[in-house]
């Protein structure tokens, strides 16, 4: 097994920093980011998918009002 020095050890670290810390930002971002602001038909379509979402969950008694400040919400 070999022995490493810790001076090595640092010297290996930093010089290999900059690939893994881009390979790690680049694996990270999974979904690209939306750049264009949506439309006015595709922003009413949904908030009526989500008010649609949120009182059926209410319906259902998967939403539960804790405090003031704080809710409870089942995901199925």
């Amino acid at each position: 097994m070999r022995r490493w020095k810790s001076s090595e050890l640092e010297a290996r670290i930093q010089e290999k920093m900059p690939a893994v810390n881009s390979a790690m930002l680049a694996s990270g971002r999974l979904r690209k980011y939306r750049r264009r602001p949506r439309d006015k038909e595709e922003q009413k379509v949904l908030d009526h998918l989500c008010k649609n979402n949120w009182e059926s969950a209410l319906a259902r008694g998967k939403v539960k009002k804790l405090s003031r400040r704080k809710w409870y919400y089942e995901f199925d």
